[in-house]
């Protein structure tokens, strides 16, 4: 039992010290390489810091939200939720504005607190959404927007975007599979570690609606009046 037990523990401090180079907010490159006119304004880039708390080392990790109403972000719950010998420190938020300028917004740990207020998350893709509010709204050109009239069953066509590397992948692809009774869907889009919570949006019934948020693989949580609906009552907890 003991030696199992240091073995346990070299392989985390191992890890750690691999992905402890990251452990900080970092700088970004120039707007025009990070958010390119091809994908809309209001898909942001995250870079969330963890530490392993009987180690104190920090690490960070890529994903991907999208902006609402300038403050107001949307994304996987895996991103914003503590693992199971990790805790989330901080996340660093950063989009391009209305100017083209690349705008960052750091989140710590009280910010990371509000966006629990509205428990749902129970490590199943069905509640894997989350909400974080920024310190400061980032005046961004938002085209993409929720919708409660989406019907995925009504959209063949997906895009999908997100920063697996700190750089922008995006892809067009059809939606593939709506599970019935489940809240996700699948799609025939590649799509890597480091996109979850990038949007899935569609041009419906001539707006960017976002009709996803994207999982795992291929997968998103669909957006429906239940996510809206825990959107509206989180914005309410936190007057």
């Amino acid at each position: 039992m003991y030696k199992v037990t240091i073995k346990y523990f070299n392989v985390i401090v191992a890890f750690s010290l691999l992905v402890s180079c990251a452990s900080v907010p970092v700088n970004i490159g120039e707007s025009s390489d990070i958010f390119p006119d091809k994908v809309p304004s209001n898909i942001c880039y995250l870079r969330t810091v963890r530490s392993i708390p009987i180690i104190g080392l920090r690490f960070g990790f890529n994903s991907t939200g999208t902006l609402i109403e300038r403050q107001y972000l949307v994304t996987a719950a895996h991103n914003l939720y503590d693992s199971w010998f990790t805790k989330l420190i901080s996340v660093q938020v950063s989009c391009k504005d209305s100017s083209g300028n690349t705008v960052t917004s750091i989140v710590g740990k009280n910010g990371i607190n509000k966006t629990r207020k509205v428990g749902h998350y129970n490590r199943d893709y069905s509640t894997d959404y989350a909400f974080l509010k920024l310190n400061n709204p980032i005046s961004v050109s938002e085209s993409i927007t929720l919708n409660r009239s989406v019907n995925i069953n009504e959209i063949p066509t997906i895009k999908v975007a997100g920063y697996p590397d700190g750089k922008l992948k995006y892809g067009t692809g059809n939606v593939f599979q709506p599970i019935p009774n489940d809240s996700t869907f699948y799609y025939e889009i590649d799509t890597v570690k480091g996109m979850s919570g990038g949007p899935v949006w569609a041009a419906y019934k001539n707006v960017d609606s976002l009709v996803g948020v994207h999982v795992s693989e291929g997968r998103a949580r669909l957006v429906d009046n239940k996510l809206i609906d825990d959107f509206e009552n989180w914005k309410a907890s936190l007057q």
